[in-house]
């Protein structure tokens, strides 16, 4: 969810996060290290992260398959506000339902959960690839798939509507 502030010609987008059906909402915490194992400078609780949403024509909203309890995936920032910027977005995974995340990859990237959430596949969304990253413990390491010699622009990656097998379909140009 997104909370706008609008301060003179700037607008500011702040992520915000509700565990009650939207009684209370507050920052989403950032994670501590990003995906290279580096600490993340927050200097005070007013740095959180930010995702995008579906109102996002550049990157990837964040997202969740019903049967994947917990497993939430998302493109955005640790910062004070949502950056619009493709070298300041990275991609980022939760294991909880949102209460933390962690950063599993520089730059943004479209995925899919596969396998009731026991598979977490994405490739680059920014630019041409010939590579998929998957995960079989839910975003805690990750391989490398090299599909294709020629890099291809993924439009989409689609897994099985009942989310039970490990199959899941690349679509391109």
């Amino acid at each position: 969810v997104r909370c706008v502030q609008e301060t003179g010609y700037q607008r500011r987008v702040h992520g915000v996060i509700s565990f009650d059906k939207g009684g209370i909402w507050k920052s989403i915490n950032a994670p501590l290290v990003d995906s290279r194992g580096k600490k993340i400078k927050c200097l005070d609780e007013t740095c959180s992260l930010h995702l995008n949403s579906v109102t996002s024509s550049k990157f990837g909203p964040f997202y969740s398959a019903p049967q994947a309890v917990g497993i939430l995936l998302g493109t955005g920032n640790v910062g004070y506000h949502l950056a619009t910027r493709a070298d300041e977005i990275n991609t980022y995974l939760s294991q909880d339902g949102g209460l933390n995340w962690i950063e599993i990859k520089k730059g943004s990237h479209m995925f899919e959960i596969g396998d009731h959430g026991g598979l977490v596949v994405m490739a680059s969304d920014q630019e041409a690839t010939n590579t998929l990253y998957y995960s079989w413990n839910e975003g805690k390491t990750w391989e490398e798939l090299v599909f294709s010699e020629t890099p291809i622009e993924v439009t989409n990656i689609i897994a099985d509507p009942a989310n039970k097998g490990q199959m899941l379909s690349l679509i391109h140009i």
